[in-house]
């Protein structure tokens, strides 16, 4: 045998080997797949007031009344945030923590969808819509003649609920 003759043997068995590799590469190609990845989540309905948000309101003096309304008063203010598409904001209650009570006291708050809230002595409430509402808060504190002098502190409580 020539010499030929063995490289052209060996030159086809190596094309077929490499014709065969390349048959296999084609017949078994690697295919993509794919997989889907749920998320799931649950939000109760919620609503909280914001007390980054608070702001004290200021009652200043006028005649036999103090009020955040008179001159150099302050309406207090907070943010409340619901999640569902109507929530109750409520007036609780006015907590008095003076030693010179007064005869009367009120609180009004707007802001909320049904507007302007006001409480003289049981628990008032209103809607307000989903999203943040800012409440703006007014107090007013009425005594007989005038008011006494002292420092005076009232608490303010609201609620809210999601409905």
């Amino acid at each position: 045998m020539n010499r030929l003759s063995l490289d052209y043997r060996s030159l086809t068995s190596k094309l077929l080997i490499s014709s065969l590799l390349v048959a296999c590469t084609v017949a078994f190609a690697a295919t993509a797949v794919a997989e889907d990845i749920i998320f799931d989540g649950t939000v109760t309905p919620s609503c909280s007031f914001d007390t980054a948000s608070n702001t004290a309101g200021v009652l200043t003096v006028d005649g036999a009344t103090l009020s955040s309304a008179s001159g150099g008063g302050a309406s207090g203010s907070v943010d409340l945030i619901c999640n569902t598409t109507t929530s109750t904001v409520s007036i609780e209650r006015i907590r008095d923590n003076n030693t010179n009570t007064a005869d009367s006291t009120s609180v009004t708050v707007t802001g909320a969808s049904g507007g302007t809230l006001t409480f003289n002595g049981s628990q008032v409430s209103t809607t307000v819509s989903q999203g943040i509402t800012t409440l703006k808060v007014d107090m007013e504190a009425n005594f007989t003649d005038v008011v006494p002098a002292g420092s005076y502190t009232y608490t303010i409580v609201l609620s809210a609920s999601p409905n």
